[in-house]
């Protein structure tokens, strides 16, 4: 068993060094950002590591398109998660402000936004809102919200969809009563 850990540690070590700039360039090219480029390779070498038995050999074509195919998985799902944190309504404004390059009229333009969104949700039942709160105030994962609401994932889709109705509904009536006064 010690025998085929360091034979797997081995085979890592080999397909680090001769793969490892081609990994980060597929990952900065998915990505953009550096940083995030590193953490997606770092994450492609760790899901390789159940793979390792598949491994013919370094430079073995199906090793290659092993590793290709896992290095974009890893930075499409941290391109992913970048998405999803880019629509979640940020409930701290200090952090915002902190960031450098962040400006003081963007802040209040999302503070102004964060508002009507806080006067949609308190026009919707509870029932509603909290769940519109949970996903897009908070961004947390359909999954989540049905584990802490104590309610099916299919429940959850199904409030969420009809709090967009409610609210579309209300905003076609304000919409109406707005062309009504011109």
């Amino acid at each position: 068993m010690k025998n085929q850990k360091m034979a797997n540690y081995e085979i890592l070590e080999e397909l680090f060094r001769h793969y490892e700039q081609p990994m980060y360039r597929i990952c900065f090219g998915i990505l953009g950002n550096s940083h995030q480029a590193e953490d997606a390779v770092a994450d492609a070498f760790e899901r390789l590591i159940r793979y390792l038995p598949e491994c013919a050999g370094i430079t073995d074509e199906r090793t290659k398109r092993l590793i290709i195919k896992i290095t974009k998985s890893a930075a499409l799902d941290i391109y992913r998660k970048n998405k999803k944190e880019s629509n979640i309504v940020s409930i701290d404004g200090h952090e915002y402000l902190e960031t450098p390059g962040n400006d003081i009229e963007d802040y209040l333009d999302m503070q102004s936004f964060r508002e009507i969104l806080e006067n949609i949700t308190k026009s919707l039942p509870e029932l509603y809102a909290s769940v519109i709160r949970l996903r897009f105030f908070y961004g947390m994962d359909i999954s989540d919200i049905s584990h802490r609401l104590n309610i099916s994932e299919d429940n959850v889709y199904q409030r969420i969809a009809r709090a967009r109705k409610l609210i579309k509904n209300s905003m076609g009536d304000d919409w109406n009563e707005q062309r009504e006064h011109r």
